[in-house]
Formats: structure tokens, C-alpha cells, sequence
């Protein structure tokens, strides 16, 4: 269910929008849009980014409601098509639908919440680590589920992939730490053989008896 904050502020841009559309459009968005429309994140957003756009191309998107266009400087508010970033391959397969009123050809569809953090780890910024903490403590957050879908569907398209696995585990263990909950990272086996040394050892005393 869309929050007030939504309604409030985004409805009426949407609207705008909506009303200058020829077909059924429909727009795939993340970020903090994404965040302050399904949990109410009170950190001030003036962007919806959007990596796909079904009906339409972005470009034609972006000259109705991009940054300087006309109905931004109305509302104060833009879209903003996202074109450097990575994020879980079978997204799409997961998005949940704002059931906003007054729109006709404009459906705005939102990543589900753990697909939101996977696609802010190549950038992690400061407010994006925020963001996080308050999906962990609002939303709730599953680190098996953020560390199964990383290794499926985000690590074999990372540009750098030691620095975004790091960001993820630090990410779990904040997430872990709010929530209480027990951590996911998997445990080093424990091998019931003596170490290595002590197996040498044992060995040159056989040897010499």
C-alpha cells in the first residue's frame, strides 16, 4: 500500500505525467523512491530513478518529466533514467505494483526490498548505507537471501567484484547486528584431522621408533 508520503507529494507528478502519455506505460524504480513509497523513508528524495520502461522509450519519458523539463520545475520532482549500475538479473520477476489512483496508462512498479540493496552496492554510498539500515529496521532484511541472490544474479555482472562482496558482508553484519539475528555468513569447516605440523611430527616419530 502506497504511504502518505507518497500520495502527497508523488500522486499529483504521477498525474501530470499520466496525463501527457499516448500508450500504457510502465516504469521499473528503485532507490530511494522505491524505499519512500513502500516504507516511508522520511530522507528527502526529488528523483524517481527507473532502470526500464515498458510502452515507450526512456528518452521520450525523460522530455515530459526529466530534470529541467517543465512539469519538474512544476512539481519540483524529475524522473531519472538510472544507466550505470548493477542490479539482480531476475528483478523483474519481483516487482511490486503502487495501486495509485487517477492513472490511466502510467503503472508504477518498485523493486522488492532486498533487490533495493543489491542494486546500491557498486555505488554504496553513505546514504545508501542509511537506506539500508532503515530497510533492516522497518522492512526487515534476510542476509541468506541477499548473499543467495548476490552470488545468482548481481556477482558475475560486478565490474569489481571483491569490493561489492566486502560491501555486502559488511551490510549483512549492520543488518544482523540490528536485527538481532543470527548471522548468515557460513561457517569455516572444522577439520577433525591434527594440523598439519602436528601430523609431520607424529609421523618422524613412527619413522624413528
Amino acid at each position: 500500500m502506497p504511504t502518505d508520503v507518497l500520495v502527497a507529494k508523488w500522486v499529483p507528478f504521477f498525474k501530470a505525467i499520466d496525463a501527457e502519455l499516448k500508450v500504457p506505460v510502465e516504469l521499473h524504480c528503485l532507490g530511494g523512491f522505491a524505499i519512500a513509497s513502500k516504507f516511508g523513508l522520511p530522507r528527502a528524495t526529488g528523483d524517481v530513478d527507473f532502470v526500464e520502461v515498458g510502452g515507450a522509450e526512456a528518452i521520450d519519458l525523460l522530455a515530459i518529466a526529466g530534470r529541467g523539463t517543465a512539469l519538474a520545475k512544476k512539481h519540483k520532482l524529475y524522473l531519472d533514467f538510472v544507466t550505470v549500475g548493477v542490479y539482480p538479473e531476475a528483478y523483474a520477476q519481483r516487482l511490486e505494483e503502487l495501486a495509485l489512483d487517477g492513472l490511466e496508462r502510467l503503472r508504477i512498479k518498485v523493486f522488492e526490498k532486498h533487490d533495493i540493496v543489491l542494486a546500491k552496492l557498486s555505488r554504496a554510498a553513505d546514504h545508501d548505507r542509511e537506506d539500508v539500515k532503515y530497510l533492516a529496521s522497518t522492512a526487515g532484511l534476510d542476509g541468506a537471501v541477499l548473499r543467495e541472490r548476490f552470488e545468482k544474479e548481481v556477482k558475475f555482472q560486478c565490474t569489481n567484484e571483491t569490493r561489492d562482496q566486502n560491501t555486502l558482508d559488511f551490510w549483512i553484519e549492520m543488518i544482523e547486528e540490528i536485527q538481532g539475528a543470527k548471522p548468515t555468513r557460513p561457517s569455516p569447516a572444522v577439520s577433525s584431522s591434527p594440523p598439519a605440523g602436528q601430523a609431520v611430527e607424529s609421523a618422524r616419530r613412527r619413522i624413528r621408533s
